[in-house]
């Protein structure tokens, strides 16, 4: 079994908009190494979780936690050690690859940007599409495109295990 640290912990979740509730008590942990598959019908909620993972929304109810820290009190630093893609690519069509690649950095601080552009065109093959506007590329390109995004900032290796290989979707 792992240590509490190396886990994600999703506490009696709830998320309302308005007087529309999407998700009620939704708790489970994910051990380092653990897979998880979340599936349900559309609208049901699993995007709204997810984002809720990666720090990109607030629960109304419950908490998750990573790394033994609580995601409402955790500054940048803990929402630096993920890497976040789904089903949107965040990109910004107008900007090439590169561009979007060193937007995304540039949020993050990443101090040499273009050896981990470099670094990840070696992982990704992304040479072909990074000077091209993302907005034309295909679908099979802007996912590569995206999943280089949510990398460029080197998230920690098992924030990054819980939060983008483990999570899929239905």
């Amino acid at each position: 079994m792992s240590s509490p640290s190396s886990r994600l912990v999703v506490d009696a979740v709830g998320k309302d908009f308005g007087y529309h509730h999407v998700l009620r008590d939704v708790s489970f942990t994910v051990e380092e190494g653990e897979y998880v598959a979340l599936m349900g019908s559309n609208g049901a909620g699993k995007t709204t979780l997810l984002r809720m993972i990666a720090g990109l929304s607030r629960p109304t109810a419950g908490a998750v936690s990573i790394a033994d820290v609580d995601l409402r009190r955790a500054g940048p630093g803990l929402r630096r050690r993920i890497g976040f893609v789904s089903h949107e690519s965040l990109l910004y069509p107008e900007l090439t690859g590169r561009e979007n690649l060193k937007f995304q950095a540039q949020l993050f601080g990443v101090e040499d940007v273009d050896r981990s552009i470099a670094a990840l065109d070696e992982l990704l093959d992304l040479a072909p599409i990074l000077d091209r506007q993302a907005g034309v590329l295909s679908r099979g390109n802007r996912q590569r495109l995206t999943l280089a995004r949510a990398l460029i900032h080197a998230p920690d290796r098992k924030s990054t295990r819980l939060n983008s290989s483990h999570v899929a979707l239905s």
